[in-house]
């Protein structure tokens, strides 16, 4: 297999207003993780992330608990499940990068993580990534580890909404692995108030954000093509960010929409 940032399959954004043009393809829920493969080579079974670096060691749970055929390599997500539609975002995070056996030990048994596989790509020593995805699914199927649920594309809208997850991925049956798979984000959009700015590579790098109780809340890139010169600290920005689930959390993937006088409530 080549390094697996070069097999990993990137979804592409989408509109929710676009989503009657996938009716036909398979959803389902993006659940709130990171990212891995897990494959069994030569007998050792092993997580890796997409751009090659090792996981292994960080969830001895998920090793000890889970395996799958000799010669397989599975794509999937690791996360702390809520239900089929949600995972904790904010506990995983706390895991993903503790290289300390002691706390790797006792934040495995408080938070105990899940794989959950979403595609495979190898089965049998075998590269399928060229089979379509309703045949890649069968196989999946049939391998004892658990997977994400499909789910109809507009109940599952629905769901994304009324849950607030992180979004859904939609894919066409037919397609190989390397197809276009589209996700649908879930995104709110709100005021905040600028009260402070970074300046890393220009004058104004990012804008430290709080909201309207005047709690920080983390901070926005500041386009490189706007005016380097203004007074941003008091102002406005209108900041589009992903929905999370813990509101207490700083605001994640914010791009920012509109900077504007601030208004206050």
């Amino acid at each position: 297999m080549t390094k697996a940032k070069k097999t990993a399959n990137k979804p592409i954004f989408a509109e929710w207003k676009e989503i009657e043009k996938f009716t036909h393809f398979v959803a389902e829920p993006k659940l709130d993780g990171m990212r891995c493969f897990m494959k069994k080579i030569n007998g050792k079974l092993e997580l890796v992330r997409d751009d090659g670096r090792s996981k292994t060691l960080q969830f001895p749970e998920i090793i000890a608990n889970n395996d799958i055929p000799e010669g397989t390599i599975l794509d999937g997500e690791v996360c702390i499940p809520i239900d089929k539609y949600r995972a904790d975002f904010e506990l995983i995070s706390k895991r993903m990068n503790v290289t300390d056996s002691l706390k790797i030990r006792v934040r495995a048994k408080e938070n105990p993580a899940s794989f959950i596989a979403f595609d495979v790509i190898k089965y049998d020593s075998k590269d399928i990534r060229n089979f379509s995805y309703t045949d890649r699914r069968k196989i999946l199927e049939d391998i004892s580890i658990p997977r994400v649920d499909q789910i109809d594309i507009l109940e599952l809208k629905k769901k994304v909404k009324e849950l607030e997850m992180e979004g859904m991925v939609v894919k066409n049956p037919n397609d190989s692995y390397n197809g276009k798979w589209i996700k649908f984000k879930n995104l709110e959009e709100r005021d905040f108030k600028v009260i402070g700015i970074t300046s890393v590579t220009r004058p104004i790098s990012s804008l430290v954000l709080a909201n309207q109780q005047g709690v920080e809340v983390g901070a926005v890139s500041y386009p490189s093509n706007r005016d380097m010169t203004i007074d941003t600290i008091g102002k406005t920005a209108i900041v589009i960010y992903q929905v999370m689930q813990n509101k207490t959390q700083k605001l994640r993937f914010p791009v920012l929409k509109e900077l504007r006088d601030w208004i206050k409530n």
